[in-house]
């Protein structure tokens, strides 16, 4: 992927469904129990929040913490996480820390159409490389011309029947339910 993200013309389009794990990356505690929990177990995948939200009461409620105030700093370290993704999806730029812009992107909301975690490169314009999901962080890799292309089709028409978060309404909708989930937190 690095090598493809250098090249001209180059685009990634991602459709997961759970929140992609370079958002996770920034938030130190929160990055450390993802690896934890992908470490200990094998599990399945649920909407895009409650994955995380259900480990970490999982854990909580087994007293597998070492420190109590563990799952109140992954709940803040969520919430932070789900701020700045929501000031980006608004901008639909990712900056660097010195306001630089560091990519464009869209965002589309689709709560129907199940996916597993697709990500697609694509060079000069064309589909050229598919990166799937399997057991959650490993991944399947193919190149293959007619698989890439069924891809290109596949995410064309998960965002054609998608709300694009442009739309300020969708936009503050999707977050403000996001941050609910997180400040319900771990209650049962």
């Amino acid at each position: 992927m690095e090598m493809m993200v250098r090249m001209p013309q180059s685009r990634i389009a991602y459709a997961p469904n759970e929140i992609p794990l370079f958002h996770s990356i920034i938030c130190r505690n929160l990055f450390a129990f993802k690896l934890f929990v992908w470490c200990r177990t094998n599990w399945k995948l649920t909407e895009m929040m409650d994955n995380v939200l259900h480990q970490m009461r999982y854990y909580s409620e087994g007293q597998f913490f070492a420190d109590d105030n563990m799952p109140q700093i992954l709940r803040d370290e969520l919430l932070d996480m789900l701020n700045r993704r929501a000031k980006t999806a608004e901008t639909g730029k990712e900056t660097l820390p010195t306001g630089d812009t560091l990519v464009t992107f869209d965002l589309h909301l689709n709560e129907i159409a199940y996916t597993n975690n697709i990500i697609l490169l694509y060079q000069g314009g064309r589909p050229a490389g598919v990166y799937a999901t399997m057991d959650n962080p490993n991944f399947l890799r193919s190149v293959d011309a007619d698989f890439c292309q069924r891809m290109h089709q596949w995410i064309q028409q998960i965002e054609t029947c998608s709300f694009h978060t442009s739309n300020e309404r969708h936009r503050t909708s999707l977050f403000d339910y996001l941050k609910q989930k997180v400040s319900a937190g771990l209650t049962p």
